[in-house]
């Protein structure tokens, strides 16, 4: 048995781009969703993005962009959430960025 699943585009988010236009040129490497510190099963709504000069922080549920970081002189080509657990017992996320 075949199974098609058809998604529909309902938001496009273009913060990886220079342009205040639509741009057909963007570099966009890799997204990762930033999971629930307190429970690994389930997402915050967050995702990052890294490509080219850019790392964005996207809330998937508003489809609005968060933060924008800018870095001129730098590629990146992978980010990576990761949860901490500090000595009073509080988990916090942290996003790690790689690139040249």
């Amino acid at each position: 048995m075949t199974v098609h699943t058809f998604l529909t585009q309902r938001l496009m988010i273009q913060c990886n781009s220079t342009c205040l236009e639509f741009a057909t040129k963007f570099q966009i490497w890799r997204c990762a969703f930033e999971p629930n510190p307190d429970n690994a099963d389930k997402w915050t709504g967050i995702v990052a993005t890294c490509g080219g000069s850019y790392i964005c922080l996207i809330d998937a549920h508003k489809g609005e962009c968060k933060a924008k970081l800018l870095q001129h002189e730098d590629q990146y080509f992978d980010i990576l959430w990761t949860t901490h657990r500090f000595a009073d017992g509080k988990n916090t996320n942290v996003l790690s960025a790689a690139g040249r």
